[in-house]
């Protein structure tokens, strides 16, 4: 993470990566043709990176100094299979899966970004769920534990697998009046699943009896890779969320000043949200225009 005054402009920072650099190689793409092109779409890309990046380094700021504050509670409430624990490792797997995504971006490969994506989503409705369901830490742990070929084929890791499988939490938070999107799961699921990736090809009838072929790929990664703006701050603010509705419960007190500090952000994410929405539905009519 950087300070938004260090940051280098997005220009030199994108076009001396792979993302946009030419190659003396014929056998690949050459992807300053495509900036060439589509010099719109790309300044809007960049447009929203930039503005990602430095919000999201914001959250990331604020979930580290969350994860500092827990560490700094009395050992009996930070102890191993307690919520707060949970919190600390959660959380900062999520900050990880945060500057992964950021380095596959700036280089790229966007379906590897999307997948990691994916699975920092998948960190956050943990977090919410054992928040919810203290009870079912410890089984949570229990299962995080089980790793060699002879104790995944006992009973108890099938019974943990099934009881946290990402369907079953899912169920479960309903139940509590949250709605986790199992489509923008499935969405991102597509990233990493070779079956999502290949050729389509189609006709379409044209004047004269004429048909035309066409083409399309399976999976486009590019708009979801834009579309990962919009994603990843969702999934960078549910821990601050969730340890800030947790406090609450327990009629805590000593998180005031991480509360105090998202509530702005919280506001802000709204406003970003938006305007990512606004850049993103822009750049794919201009890239789709008949879509």
């Amino acid at each position: 993470m950087v300070d938004d005054d260090e940051m280098p402009p997005v220009e030199e920072e994108f076009r001396g990566t792979a993302l946009f650099a030419g190659s003396g190689n014929p056998a690949r793409y050459d992807l300053d043709e495509f900036r060439r092109l589509h010099e719109p779409l790309v300044r809007r890309h960049e447009a929203l990176l930039r503005w990602h990046y430095r919000f999201s380094d914001r959250l990331l700021r604020l979930i580290l100094d969350a994860v500092r504050l827990v560490e700094d509670r009395p050992e009996a409430e930070v102890a191993e299979r307690s919520f707060l624990f949970t919190f600390m490792m959660l959380a900062s797997k999520i900050v990880s899966h945060a500057e992964s995504i950021r380095v596959l971006t700036n280089i790229g490969r966007y379906g590897d970004a999307v997948g990691v994506t994916r699975s920092a989503l998948s960190d956050g409705m943990m977090l919410r769920y054992l928040s919810l369901f203290p009870e079912d830490v410890a089984d949570w742990f229990d299962l995080s534990q089980l790793r060699t070929p002879i104790e995944k084929a006992n009973q108890r890791y099938k019974h943990l697998a099934q009881k946290f499988w990402e369907g079953a939490v899912r169920k479960k938070l309903l139940e509590k009046g949250i709605r986790v999107s199992g489509s923008t799961f499935s969405d991102l699921s597509e990233a990493v699943h070779p079956t999502a990736w290949g050729i389509q090809f189609y006709a379409e009838l044209a004047r004269g009896n004429v048909f035309h072929i066409h083409y399309a790929p399976f999976y486009d990664p590019l708009p979801k890779a834009q579309a990962l703006a919009l994603i990843l701050i969702g999934a960078l603010t549910e821990p601050i969320d969730v340890l800030v509705d947790w406090c609450h419960k327990q009629g805590l007190r000593w998180h005031k000043d991480i509360e105090t500090r998202w509530m702005v952000l919280r506001v802000e994410s709204q406003e970003f949200a938006e305007m990512a929405a606004a850049i993103l539905e822009a750049g794919m009519a201009e890239f789709y225009p008949e879509g």
